[in-house]
């Protein structure tokens, strides 16, 4: 592929302009009533800002050849800060309500906005010269993919795109791609075509990675306004490329400099490619695991199934302490009457304890080799004796009595304990590089399910959800599972979404196992996190004990 970086096409935008839309214009800000109802649901949705790329040429010159070749300087240099605002009004505006609307374009506070791919290109210097020519992407998505070829370009030896049970590939796992792969897979999730979901690779982008690594031109500008347009008329889809579309409205005209801001995300810099690329084939060693602090705890003792190797804390620990609450503390061991009152409940359930698994790596090899790939070993050997009283303190602090309390903190004998996804990922060791990111089990969670597929991934032949009357799904009977979901989960069901109902599963957890076994992510430390907060503001479930007492040191 050609790109110009001096490129200018005056001749195309003006007639772009000459091709104004001819319909009335609602407001200064909305092309009609259906674009100002819509505005509701842009807000909603959270911002996915761009990413910088300040490696050196020389810090990995595979990859910095690779963009001055195709001439991307302009895609990894022009994230800027973005304009909250204007970007939801593009976003509002863009949706399209009819067939007849004029596709690519945009409407911001009195200026048309295009975001075809001649208006990408010119922006980010890459020319296009036939508008109808088909790059090296669009042939290959054209045609039926080679999916072993693509393995053996993107990953390590033994990596694979992981399957369903019809054999048809889903995604690529972040760990089984190759130090170059990894390298551009945060430029092509976050510049390119965005996505929450960064802990693998969809099919779709891991041909534009395959693409971009065999020498295949890719139209930039058509790839970026085909990916806005659909943003644009999703409902649920994070709005991507904010910094662009600032861009592209500064360009026309907008004024861009009223707060508030959204700045991008952390640039691709050597730093981020030693912490998260190198490791897959370049042998970078992670620090030895520090022992575990061990501290007098009461009975019960686990469950057979040590606070986590490696445990630190503190970088997190210090920025929770600097936004301590206001609120004045009630006494030396409840935070307000309220809670102390709430003592009495508390003291009345029982603990759920979790398990550790002492399974040996040769027991359940398919089973063991998913808790390394993961790198759950931690969930899988910290539990220990837990103290009562404490556990019972933290959940009596923890619950929420007004809509302005702190989510996700407790108080435990004069010390504020945090229970985040944060503190919790970090003291589990599952590292979880964006807070905002949704996980596979969560993306699907906010999808249709597919109770049949997941039927066919769980369960031994014949088995299937109990449904009711109305045939919604209720649960799936232990009896029915096969060997492998029936291993994984007492793990589920005392780790990681603790359940005293243990003979069958219920929909949610069905789909946690789903998630593990078809090799999505998920987010231990938000799952957790949201099961302690649900726990602590219930008033009948068994309290979770562990997690919430190791992180009171």
């Amino acid at each position: 592929m050609a790109s110009s970086s001096g490129f200018k096409r005056t001749k195309t935008t003006a007639g772009l302009r000459e091709n104004k839309r001819k319909e009335k214009i609602y407001s200064a800000i909305f092309l009609t009533p259906e674009h100002k109802k819509h505005f509701s649901n842009v807000q909603s949705r959270k911002l996915l800002m761009e990413r910088k790329v300040t490696l050196l040429p020389q810090d990995v010159p595979e990859f910095s050849n690779e963009i001055l070749e195709r001439q991307w300087s302009s895609l990894c240099t022009y994230p800027d800060p973005a304009n909250i605002a204007v970007v939801q009004e593009f976003y509002a505006n863009a949706k399209s309500f009819s067939p007849d609307s004029e596709p690519f374009w945009s409407y911001v506070r009195g200026q048309r906005i295009s975001f075809s791919a001649d208006a990408i290109n010119e922006f980010l210097n890459t020319e296009w010269e036939d508008d109808d020519e088909l790059c090296g992407y669009a042939e290959l998505m054209a045609t039926e993919l080679d999916h072993e070829e693509i393995e053996q370009t993107l990953c390590i030896a033994g990596g694979s795109f992981q399957r369903n049970r019809q054999q048809q590939p889903l995604h690529i796992k972040r760990v089984h791609l190759h130090s170059l792969s990894r390298l551009w897979m945060p430029l092509v999730h976050s510049n390119i075509s965005p996505c929450t979901h960064v802990s693998d690779v969809t099919v779709n982008r891991a041909v534009l990675l395959y693409a971009i690594l065999t020498g295949r031109s890719v139209n930039l500008g058509k790839l970026i306004a085909n990916e806005i347009r659909n943003c644009a008329n999703s409902t649920k889809a994070p709005l991507g490329h904010p910094s662009l579309i600032t861009h592209l409205c500064k360009q026309e005209g907008v004024d861009i400099t009223i707060p508030p801001f959204e700045h991008p995300r952390r640039p691709i810099d050597m730093g981020y490619y030693t912490q998260f690329c190198l490791d897959a084939d370049d042998g970078a060693a992670s620090p030895p695991p520090r022992s575990p602090r061990r501290h007098a705890r009461q009975r019960p003792i686990p469950r057979p199934m040590a606070s986590s190797s490696g445990f630190k804390r503190t970088k997190t620990t210090v920025g929770l302490r600097e936004n301590k609450r206001k609120e004045k503390i009630y006494s030396a061991i409840f935070l307000t009457p309220e809670h102390k009152k709430h003592f009495s409940n508390v003291q009345s359930r029982k603990l759920l304890m979790e398990r550790k698994v002492t399974l040996l790596p040769q027991d359940v090899p398919e089973f063991s080799n998913e808790i390394l790939e993961r790198q759950w070993s931690s969930l899988c050997t910290y539990p220990e004796p837990a103290n009562i009283a404490v556990v019972q303190e933290f959940y009596a602090n923890a619950k929420s009595f007004s809509p302005d309390s702190e989510p996700f903190w407790s108080y435990v004998r004069g010390q504020r304990i945090s229970f985040s996804a944060d503190a919790i990922n970090e003291f589990l060791n599952t590292e979880w590089e964006d807070d905002d990111e949704l996980c596979g089990y969560a993306e699907l969670m906010a999808t249709e399910l597919d109770h049949e597929e997941i039927e066919q991934t769980l369960c031994i032949a014949g088995g299937s959800f109990q449904r009711n009357r109305q045939q919604q799904p209720l649960h799936i009977k232990r009896v029915h599972l096969h060997s492998l979901s029936r291993l994984w989960m007492p793990l589920v069901h005392s780790n990681i979404s603790p359940c005293t109902h243990v003979s069958d599963v219920t929909v949610n957890r069905a789909v946690i196992l789903y998630a593990i076994l078809t090799g999505r992510s998920v987010n231990l430390g938000k799952l957790i996190a949201n099961e302690i907060r649900n726990c602590a503001n219930s008033t009948k479930s068994p309290l979770v004990c562990e997690l919430g007492e190791a992180n009171r040191k």
